[in-house]
């Protein structure tokens, strides 16, 4: 069992450019087909990638359907293949929630709740304080100033907006540390139960986030990310 474990996680190393091909590709997809109005005009501007626009549920699908495909003509089973991906894949979503930051982007409401600007500075403190107490850290805090001239053309009011980006990334390290802390301590872990443990936590992450940000993909009304967690 150990051999043929090891068999498979050499088989997919070799494999991981393609996965992250696949994964970039799905996640593009992902995010335009649902933003297609910025698009329709000009498909074009669907590969200019580096503008941005990727989606993280559209690189899950992408990659499980690669992978499906891959261990079919491989002739190798899929769900031991899936349990080594899964722990690397959260770990992934920890890192790249960090392009976010940079990019001030994916973040959730104004701290606070305020709806009339523009905020005095005994306000601004106290959203400072608020995501102090939040455990955010303080060059996080500073990014999180966000003025009407952002990277996002919302209507908004100058101040400091929840790092919902943060939040999820700071969530799925803890279930990363407390899958493999599972995995190696307890005793009853049988096959198949990172899936069911990365659909239940990361699942359950993203909706309560999702609920918080400022710029969802839609269907309607309805937030595509919500339904989909």
């Amino acid at each position: 069992a150990n051999a043929a474990l090891i068999q498979t996680a050499i088989v997919f190393v070799a494999s991981v450019g393609l996965v992250i091909i696949f994964g970039i590709i799905g996640a593009r997809l992902y995010y335009c087909i649902f933003n297609f109005h910025l698009y329709k005009d000009n498909l074009i501007d669907m590969l200019k990638i580096w503008e941005g626009g990727l989606a993280i549920h559209g690189g899950i699908y992408a990659t499980v359907i690669f992978l499906i495909i891959f261990c079919k003509v491989k002739k190798i089973k899929l769900l031991p293949l899936i349990e080594i991906v899964l722990p690397c894949f959260m770990l992934a979503q920890v890192v790249g929630r960090w392009g976010n930051f940079f990019n001030q982007e994916a973040f959730g409401t104004l701290v606070n709740g305020y709806e009339v600007g523009p905020l005095t500075e005994a306000q601004l403190l106290e959203q400072r304080l608020t995501l102090k107490h939040l455990l955010v850290p303080d060059f996080v805090i500073n990014n999180m100033y966000i003025t009407p001239n952002g990277s996002l053309d919302i209507p908004r009011i100058t101040g400091y907006y929840y790092p919902t980006f943060y939040f999820e990334s700071m969530l799925n390290l803890i279930g990363v540390v407390t899958y493999m802390i599972l995995r190696r301590k307890w005793k009853k872990i049988y096959l198949g139960d990172a899936v069911a443990f990365y659909l239940t936590w990361y699942g359950l992450v993203r909706f309560i986030i999702e609920s918080l940000r400022t710029d969802p993909l839609m269907i309607g009304n309805i937030r595509v990310a919500l339904l989909t967690s």
